[in-house]
């Protein structure tokens, strides 16, 4: 369980700080003076301040004020805040599905894929029409041989919140 945790966190901290990383350094290159300055300002301070410091201001100025877990913060039923966590809505697969379900879902995203790539390929609206319906096709077959994907989505519970993206059990 440890290593599966490891996986999430790491996988969310690098597309996070990817993202993050991009708008700051675009930021630095901006004409706009109050952009490029907040951008600076954003990156000498995070530079210049030791990771641990950083940490501790992160867990009191922020993870303690959220809720605790007998009291969390429910948002519309999708969303579950509280000081165990940020629980979001997630998509599972169901137990009851079969594998034409699954390789019709796979194959029409990749057709759909194959249409949004825009530049990417050099294709034709010929080829581009053809993915779409073939797409459309496999999308319907999937449905109709039981769509294999559920949502699951995070439950209050008496010590914290079960289900959604960030469960143990998915």
């Amino acid at each position: 369980m440890g290593l599966v945790n490891t996986l999430k966190v790491a996988i969310v901290a690098i597309v996070l700080s990817t993202i993050v990383g991009t708008l700051v350094g675009v930021g630095r290159l901006s004409t706009n003076w109050l952009v490029r300055q907040l951008s600076f300002g954003l990156v000498e301070v995070v530079r210049n301040t030791p990771l641990l410091i950083q940490i501790v201001f992160w867990y009191f100025a922020v993870v303690l004020q959220f809720p605790p877990a007998s009291t969390a913060a429910n948002m519309f039923g999708l969303v579950i805040a509280s000081q165990s966590g940020v629980f979001l809505p997630f998509v599972a697969v169901s137990e009851t599905t079969t594998g034409v379900a699954s390789a019709a879902l796979a194959a029409g995203i990749a057709a759909l894929l194959v249409v949004l790539s825009g530049g990417l390929f050099d294709t034709g609206r010929i080829v581009k029409r053809g993915a779409l319906a073939l797409a459309a096709v496999l999308l319907a077959v999937s449905i109709v041989a039981g769509f294999p994907l559920i949502p699951n989505l995070p439950v209050v519970t008496r010590f914290g919140a079960r289900g959604g993206c960030l469960s143990r059990r998915n």
